[in-house]
């Protein structure tokens, strides 16, 4: 294993990787002015949202596959070369094509590199830190998660001095830089994932057939999809009470501030009071957030809104480190990018029916009235969390925690 200095250096490029790869979560920002040249609706946006976080998730799946196929550089550097084509794409959309053109470029080109890098940088991090696991994918994490905070509003400020165009091919050209640089510095220990293609579930049964993965997914769809749902709806919602575009993008910017701080502190609060009780607690808090969420529109506050966006990204967050926690506690790290990359594809579901729902159901009808669905799912969460919590400590006669490969379903989606 590499020496102390050595692992900590490659959590921290890690770290600062994925802060700028949590771009992703500032779509509202990064697309704006491509929004208002060109009208697209509420549902467009939130489309394209859907679309991305859909995309990235196979990304990751992807991305599992070719680094144990090809390793983390060839893997990183297939990344960067789809990021920087993404974005250079979307540079170039003009006219009646500009959004189906910008749903390939941003949506599959540059959330499939980004899924690429994500997977394998958490798999990597896992690997060197088996004694650290939940605080070094808690720092990770909130790399990821607070990205759209820190650049989503830099990316406003130059938007205004500088062509929208010419700054999307500065990001395309950063990003390639970036990932190629990363691919010398992020690498596996030796002996990584060995034997990890080989195992099977705790009984040599599948994943899915194990009722800790369905009732995790199910969880995992309900409360991650309401973090979803706020994140697409995006600027819009502190828009609506009359913030201009910089201030809208700060304002939303406190869903990724949360999300990063929840994935932060996520897995030590778990260590500390358990799974069950940080799940449980979880679900209940995206239900108040949610709550304070419809009381902002009510009260026409935008301080109320973002203490709401605050707590709504918070349990969005405590709830995808409890996504690598239970992966990690449950089914081992040997086959964690197999595993992750499986349990993740819940996101592609809770996307299409968080964000892309709501935000028809926003344009149809109204946020409150988009945000109460979102809340009546997020109810349902709750009652998902109490018997996975007692599922993930085997209190309920599920099978005892083992390692288990990605199984039938990871292999499906490996072809």
């Amino acid at each position: 294993m590499a020496s102390l200095r050595g692992r900590r250096g490659i959590l921290a490029a890690s770290t600062l990787l994925l802060l700028f790869l949590g771009l992703i979560y500032a779509y509202s920002v990064v697309l704006a002015p491509m929004k208002e040249l060109w009208g697209w609706s509420v549902s467009q946006m939130t489309l394209v949202f859907a679309l991305s976080i859909g995309m990235f998730t196979l990304g990751g799946v992807a991305g599992a596959r070719m680094g144990g196929r090809w390793g983390t550089r060839a893997t990183f550097m297939a990344a960067g070369v789809l990021l920087a084509a993404g974005f250079v794409g979307c540079s170039v959309a003009d006219g009646p094509l500009a959004f189906p053109v910008t749903c390939l470029c941003y949506c599959v080109l540059c959330a499939l590199g980004i899924g690429l890098a994500y997977d394998v940088l958490i798999a990597a991090v896992t690997e060197w830190f088996p004694d650290r696991c939940g605080l070094a994918q808690g720092i990770c994490l909130m790399g990821f998660g607070i990205g759209g905070f820190l650049l989503g509003p830099a990316v406003s400020w130059v938007y205004g001095i500088v062509e929208w165009r010419v700054v999307l091919r500065v990001l395309g050209a950063a990003f390639l830089c970036m990932l190629w640089a990363a691919s010398a510095v992020v690498v596996e220990p030796a002996g990584a994932g060995a034997g990890a293609a080989d195992e099977g579930g705790a009984d040599g049964g599948p994943l899915v057939a194990d009722r800790r993965f369905r009732l995790l997914y199910l969880w995992l769809f309900l409360v991650c999809g309401a973090g979803m749902a706020v994140t697409g709806l995006g600027r819009e919602l502190p828009a609506s009470l009359g913030a201009d575009a910089v201030t809208a993008a700060f304002v939303i910017g406190f869903v990724n501030v949360g999300s990063g701080l929840g994935r932060l502190v996520g897995g030590g609060l778990a260590d500390r009071f358990g799974a069950p009780a940080t799940i449980r607690a979880t679900s209940a808090a995206m239900v108040a957030s949610i709550l304070a969420l419809l009381g902002s529109l009510g009260a026409g506050s935008l301080p109320m809104q973002a203490v709401a966006l605050l707590a709504c990204g918070f349990s969005w967050g405590v709830a995808v480190i409890m996504m690598t926690y239970v992966c990690a506690k449950v089914w081992g790290a040997a086959a964690m990018a197999k595993n992750l990359a499986a349990v993740n594809t819940y996101s592609i579901f809770a996307s299409l029916a968080g964000s892309f729902g709501a935000g028809l159901l926003a344009q149809a009808t109204s946020f409150s009235v988009a945000l109460g669905t979102v809340c009546a799912l997020c109810v349902a969460g709750v009652a998902v969390g109490r018997p996975l919590g007692a599922a993930v400590e085997g209190r309920d006669g599920s099978r005892e925690a083992g390692a288990v490969g990605a199984g039938d379903l990871a292999g499906r989606l490996d072809g």
